[in-house]
């Protein structure tokens, strides 16, 4: 949402959780005097204090406040960008997860990846849960995975890598067999 689209909704949500707020507080408190609202607002006679206009008031609060809060949290990154001389081009993280996948099932000894990527402003996260071939030692698989997650994502993507984790969920129970 933009900056500008953001401040109205903030604005006008207030606004709204403020009469709420008055209206609720105005039933609940017994001072509203018959008359006070429009016989078309009410079904039936106008109650004072009624039940139903503090049902709207709080209503309203809740509408205003939960536009308020979807106006200023922040969003989840699904890109990350880049600026170039031509202009911004932004690669899904969805397209880094597969480099990534790609990038790691050629590290040797690693068997299976699952990637996940999160996009910060200090860069890119990488989450690796990966399955390893019982003869490849984990301690040196881990880091040349870490190592060539790094370097692929930085170079195709362009964008800098803050962290790789790597988590080693399994160890395979036996190679894949090739075709013969």
């Amino acid at each position: 949402m933009a900056p500008w689209n953001a401040a109205l909704a903030v604005l006008n949500s207030l606004l709204l959780a403020g009469v709420g707020g008055v209206l609720l507080a105005a039933s609940l408190a017994g001072w509203l005097p018959p008359g006070t609202l429009p016989p078309a607002w009410l079904p039936g006679p106008p109650e004072p204090g009624g039940w139903l206009v503090a049902a709207v008031g709080l209503a309203f609060v809740l509408s205003g406040l939960h536009v308020t809060y979807h106006a200023l949290r922040p969003r989840r990154r699904d890109a990350v960008s880049a600026a170039t001389e031509l202009g911004e081009v932004r690669t899904a993280l969805a397209a880094v997860e597969e480099l990534a996948r790609r990038t790691g099932l050629q590290v040797p000894g690693v068997r299976d990846i699952r990637p996940r990527v999160q996009a910060g402003r200090d860069g890119i996260r990488l989450r690796v849960r990966a399955e390893v071939l019982p003869d490849h030692p984990i301690p040196d698989v881990a880091p040349q995975l870490q190592a060539r997650l790094r370097e692929a994502v930085e170079t195709i993507v362009g964008a800098r890598v803050a962290e790789v984790r790597v988590v080693v969920e399994r160890i395979a129970a036996e190679r894949r067999r090739r075709a013969e």
